[in-house]
């Protein structure tokens, strides 16, 4: 009998020695009250997911303003350029002045559809910029704030050229970025509002080159421009 109470004590006293350490970590864990208090890495997760590429919210904004000339050659670097000759279609600002020619351009660096990974250099791009130069104080200078963009073809994607990264790409996943376009024509899917237009020449489904243009008239399906749907 005493020795079963003995054995009874002793296991109680080892109880009470395991539960006050317990007891006492749990009483002085660190309270979190709200995501405030969490670690800014935490906080900021969503911003190390992969960008998912956008679709084009209004194909009519997009097209009065796709592309920024001036932007774009601040960041690269000045390739060939010289006279260029002009298109029946071409938009001729009010203002006298002439048609001039980008292309060329030495650190450009161009992809085909979403292969980023193969990338082709300068010459191999193919990229050509037609701008209208108004005389006057910029008309020599490589940056000038005053030219207006008539015209850009390519037959590539470029990383500094975002807006208009489609060459490759097949015609259901262009349509899902930019939506039906206004009409088809020549082979070509022909993107129109007012008197700009994006041109996507097609070869087997897919877009094979492109042509932004800003044109002298309202572009519709039943006109013919020579020229304007070829590359």
């Amino acid at each position: 009998m005493r020795s079963s109470s003995i054995t009874s004590f002793i296991i109680l006293i080892f109880f009470i020695s395991c539960e006050n350490p317990v007891k006492k970590q749990i009483e002085s864990a660190p309270e979190i009250s709200n995501s405030k208090s969490l670690p800014d890495k935490i906080q900021s997760a969503d911003t190390l997911k992969t960008p998912i590429e956008k679709t084009v919210k209004s194909i009519d904004s997009f097209l009065l303003k796709s592309f920024d000339i001036f932007e774009f050659k601040k960041r690269i670097e000045k390739g060939n350029s010289g006279g260029a000759s002009k298109r029946t279609y071409y938009f001729k600002p009010g203002y006298k002045g002439f048609y001039y020619c980008f292309s060329l351009f030495h650190d450009l660096k161009g992809y085909m559809g979403n292969r980023k990974e193969y990338i082709f250099k300068g010459g191999e791009t193919g990229l050509e910029i037609i701008t209208f130069k108004q005389y006057g104080k910029y008309q020599n200078d490589y940056l000038d704030p005053t030219e207006e963009l008539i015209q850009i073809k390519t037959q590539m994607n470029f990383f500094d050229l975002p807006e208009l990264a489609f060459v490759g790409l097949d015609k259901i996943d262009l349509k899902e970025r930019l939506g039906e376009p206004s009409f088809e024509k020549e082979g070509c899917l022909v993107y129109t509002h007012k008197d700009r237009a994006l041109i996507l020449g097609l070869n087997s489904g897919r877009v094979k080159w492109l042509k932004y243009v800003h044109l002298n008239t309202e572009l519709t399906s039943d006109k013919t421009i020579a020229k304007l749907y070829s590359e």
